[in-house]
């Protein structure tokens, strides 16, 4: 996935790092021990359309990128987009990427 941010193309990548990024984000506490649920939770605020999640997609997507958008570009690109369009092109690149689809297929077969 690609997006123009700042004038700045950045490529957003959905593998291995980017799991690794949101589960430091989104944790679970159980039993005293801390769980990474990354793309549990994000895929949770994406049926919520919170617009917070699309903030730490992107951050976390671009982590290995060569081109990195700052939190502050990234905040008043977001307010300039069409959130529900922005909302649907997530949900497809985390359904079809390699390391998430099994994760997210999953998620959206326990929910039907």
């Amino acid at each position: 996935m690609k997006l123009t941010i700042n004038n700045k193309e950045c490529d957003l990548y959905f593998g291995l790092n980017f799991i690794r990024e949101l589960d430091k984000l989104y944790t679970v506490d159980f039993n005293g021990a801390s769980f990474g649920a990354g793309l549990q939770s994000v895929m949770y605020y994406i049926e919520m359309r919170n617009p917070v999640v699309l903030l730490n997609l992107i951050l976390c997507a671009s982590k290995t990128s060569k081109v990195r958008p700052t939190h502050k570009e990234i905040e008043s690109w977001l307010e300039e987009q069409d959130l529900e369009l922005l909302f649907n092109d997530f949900l497809l690149s985390l359904e079809t990427s390699p390391m998430t689809r099994p994760t997210i297929l999953k998620m959206k077969n326990q929910t039907n």
